[in-house]
Protein backbone atom coordinates (compact mmCIF):
# COMPACT_ATOMS: atom_id res chain seq x y z
CA UNK A 1 0.00 0.00 0.00
CA UNK A 2 1.26 3.44 -0.88
CA UNK A 3 2.14 5.73 2.05
CA UNK A 4 -0.31 8.36 0.77
CA UNK A 5 -3.16 5.99 1.62
CA UNK A 6 -2.32 6.26 5.31
CA UNK A 7 -3.05 10.01 5.35
CA UNK A 8 -6.68 10.52 6.44
CA UNK A 9 -6.93 14.01 4.93
CA UNK A 10 -5.91 12.61 1.54
CA UNK A 11 -8.42 9.76 1.85
CA UNK A 12 -11.18 12.23 2.72
CA UNK A 13 -10.29 14.48 -0.24
CA UNK A 14 -10.52 11.53 -2.64
CA UNK A 15 -13.86 10.38 -1.21
CA UNK A 16 -15.26 13.92 -1.30
CA UNK A 17 -14.24 14.23 -4.94
CA UNK A 18 -15.88 10.92 -5.82
CA UNK A 19 -19.04 11.93 -3.96
CA UNK A 20 -19.56 15.13 -5.94
CA UNK A 21 -23.05 15.19 -7.40
CA UNK A 22 -23.22 12.96 -10.44
CA UNK A 23 -25.43 10.05 -11.56
CA UNK A 24 -22.81 7.43 -10.65
CA UNK A 25 -22.00 8.78 -7.19
CA UNK A 26 -23.40 5.88 -5.12
CA UNK A 27 -22.05 3.14 -7.37
CA UNK A 28 -18.63 4.77 -7.45
CA UNK A 29 -18.52 5.20 -3.67
CA UNK A 30 -19.58 1.59 -3.19
CA UNK A 31 -16.88 0.41 -5.60
CA UNK A 32 -14.31 2.50 -3.72
CA UNK A 33 -15.41 1.04 -0.37
CA UNK A 34 -15.23 -2.53 -1.72
CA UNK A 35 -11.97 -2.12 -3.64
CA UNK A 36 -9.58 -0.61 -1.12
CA UNK A 37 -9.57 -0.99 2.65
CA UNK A 38 -7.97 2.44 3.02
CA UNK A 39 -11.07 4.08 1.52
CA UNK A 40 -13.67 1.78 3.09
CA UNK A 41 -14.65 3.75 6.22
CA UNK A 42 -14.69 7.18 4.56
CA UNK A 43 -16.64 5.90 1.54
CA UNK A 44 -19.20 4.07 3.73
CA UNK A 45 -19.62 7.19 5.88
CA UNK A 46 -20.36 9.19 2.73
CA UNK A 47 -22.73 6.53 1.35
CA UNK A 48 -24.82 6.38 4.51
CA UNK A 49 -24.64 10.06 5.58
CA UNK A 50 -27.90 11.00 3.85
CA UNK A 51 -30.87 8.62 3.99
CA UNK A 52 -34.27 8.89 2.35
CA UNK A 53 -36.19 7.21 5.14
CA UNK A 54 -35.25 4.19 7.26
CA UNK A 55 -35.88 1.48 4.67
CA UNK A 56 -32.26 0.77 3.82
CA UNK A 57 -31.41 0.39 7.49
CA UNK A 58 -34.36 -1.92 8.06
CA UNK A 59 -33.08 -4.10 5.23
CA UNK A 60 -29.93 -4.65 7.34
CA UNK A 61 -32.05 -6.47 9.92
CA UNK A 62 -32.81 -10.19 9.55
CA UNK A 63 -35.50 -10.76 6.92
CA UNK A 64 -37.84 -12.52 9.35
CA UNK A 65 -38.40 -9.17 11.13
CA UNK A 66 -39.76 -7.26 8.12
CA UNK A 67 -41.53 -7.88 4.84
CA UNK A 68 -42.29 -6.02 1.62
CA UNK A 69 -45.72 -4.41 1.66
CA UNK A 70 -48.48 -4.38 -0.95
CA UNK A 71 -49.37 -0.81 0.10
CA UNK A 72 -48.06 1.69 -2.51
CA UNK A 73 -47.17 4.18 0.25
CA UNK A 74 -45.19 1.66 2.31
CA UNK A 75 -42.44 -0.49 0.85
CA UNK A 76 -41.48 -2.32 4.03
CA UNK A 77 -43.69 -3.29 6.93
CA UNK A 78 -43.21 -5.10 10.23
CA UNK A 79 -43.58 -8.85 10.12
CA UNK A 80 -45.40 -10.43 12.99
CA UNK A 81 -42.52 -11.04 15.41
CA UNK A 82 -41.99 -14.75 15.89
CA UNK A 83 -39.11 -14.29 18.30
CA UNK A 84 -37.40 -11.71 20.45
CA UNK A 85 -34.57 -9.84 18.75
CA UNK A 86 -31.00 -10.47 19.83
CA UNK A 87 -27.94 -8.22 19.87
CA UNK A 88 -26.66 -10.15 16.85
CA UNK A 89 -29.81 -9.14 14.90
CA UNK A 90 -28.87 -5.48 15.38
CA UNK A 91 -25.12 -5.64 14.62
CA UNK A 92 -25.27 -4.79 10.90
CA UNK A 93 -28.02 -2.20 11.51
CA UNK A 94 -25.89 -0.42 14.15
CA UNK A 95 -22.78 -0.37 11.91
CA UNK A 96 -24.64 1.70 9.33
CA UNK A 97 -27.02 3.61 11.65
CA UNK A 98 -24.08 5.36 13.33
CA UNK A 99 -23.08 6.75 9.90
CA UNK A 100 -26.44 8.48 9.22
CA UNK A 101 -26.17 12.26 9.60
CA UNK A 102 -29.29 13.38 7.69
CA UNK A 103 -32.65 11.63 7.68
CA UNK A 104 -35.32 12.76 5.23
CA UNK A 105 -38.70 11.10 5.68
CA UNK A 106 -41.23 12.18 3.07
CA UNK A 107 -44.43 10.15 2.93
CA UNK A 108 -45.99 12.32 0.28
CA UNK A 109 -48.44 10.37 -1.86
CA UNK A 110 -47.41 12.66 -4.75
CA UNK A 111 -43.68 12.08 -4.79
CA UNK A 112 -41.25 9.29 -4.06
CA UNK A 113 -37.53 9.50 -4.74
CA UNK A 114 -35.84 6.67 -6.59
CA UNK A 115 -33.74 5.76 -3.53
CA UNK A 116 -36.49 5.94 -0.95
CA UNK A 117 -37.73 2.79 0.71
CA UNK A 118 -40.58 3.70 3.04
CA UNK A 119 -41.33 1.92 6.29
CA UNK A 120 -44.79 1.47 7.77
CA UNK A 121 -45.89 3.36 10.89
CA UNK A 122 -45.91 0.19 13.05
CA UNK A 123 -42.40 -0.72 11.86
CA UNK A 124 -41.15 2.81 12.63
CA UNK A 125 -42.62 2.68 16.14
CA UNK A 126 -41.16 -0.81 16.67
CA UNK A 127 -37.69 0.44 15.66
CA UNK A 128 -37.88 3.21 18.24
CA UNK A 129 -39.34 1.09 21.04
CA UNK A 130 -37.54 -2.22 20.63
CA UNK A 131 -34.35 -1.03 22.31
CA UNK A 132 -35.29 1.83 24.60
CA UNK A 133 -31.81 2.23 26.09
CA UNK A 134 -30.21 2.46 22.65
CA UNK A 135 -30.05 5.56 20.41
CA UNK A 136 -31.42 4.57 16.97
CA UNK A 137 -29.36 7.07 14.95
CA UNK A 138 -26.63 8.30 17.31
CA UNK A 139 -24.96 10.71 14.84
CA UNK A 140 -28.11 12.28 13.41
CA UNK A 141 -27.58 16.02 12.90
CA UNK A 142 -30.46 16.94 10.55
CA UNK A 143 -33.98 15.57 10.45
CA UNK A 144 -36.56 16.50 7.81
CA UNK A 145 -40.10 15.17 8.10
CA UNK A 146 -41.98 16.24 5.02
CA UNK A 147 -45.46 14.72 5.14
CA UNK A 148 -44.26 12.53 8.02
CA UNK A 149 -47.29 13.15 10.23
CA UNK A 150 -47.64 9.53 11.28
CA UNK A 151 -44.16 9.72 12.84
CA UNK A 152 -44.86 12.80 14.99
CA UNK A 153 -45.80 11.01 18.24
CA UNK A 154 -42.43 9.22 18.26
CA UNK A 155 -40.19 11.90 16.81
CA UNK A 156 -38.64 13.09 20.08
CA UNK A 157 -36.93 9.72 20.49
CA UNK A 158 -34.78 10.51 17.44
CA UNK A 159 -33.26 13.54 19.15
CA UNK A 160 -29.50 13.20 19.60
CA UNK A 161 -26.80 15.42 21.03
CA UNK A 162 -25.69 16.15 17.46
CA UNK A 163 -29.13 17.13 16.14
CA UNK A 164 -28.58 20.71 15.07
CA UNK A 165 -31.53 21.27 12.74
CA UNK A 166 -34.85 19.76 11.98
CA UNK A 167 -37.80 20.64 9.86
CA UNK A 168 -41.31 19.43 9.51
CA UNK A 169 -43.42 20.41 6.54
CA UNK A 170 -46.49 19.13 4.79
CA UNK A 171 -49.36 20.38 2.71
CA UNK A 172 -52.99 19.65 3.28
CA UNK A 173 -53.64 19.69 -0.46
CA UNK A 174 -51.43 18.80 -3.42
CA UNK A 175 -51.11 22.43 -4.52
CA UNK A 176 -50.95 23.97 -1.05
CA UNK A 177 -47.84 25.64 0.32
CA UNK A 178 -45.71 23.74 2.85
CA UNK A 179 -45.93 24.70 6.48
CA UNK A 180 -42.42 24.44 7.98
CA UNK A 181 -41.98 23.89 11.69
CA UNK A 182 -38.60 24.14 13.39
CA UNK A 183 -37.79 21.24 15.72
CA UNK A 184 -34.69 22.66 17.37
Amino acid sequence: MHRALTIQDFIQLVVNEVARPCPLEERTLLALALTCRAFQEAALDMLWAYQDGLGRLVQCLPEDLWTYSDDPLEDITLSEPTRATTQQDWQRFDVYARRVRTLDIDDSPYFKSRTECRVSGPLFRWLLSSRTSHQLLPSLSFLDLGWGRRYLPSITTLRTRYLARGSLSWTSAPLGSPTPVCLT
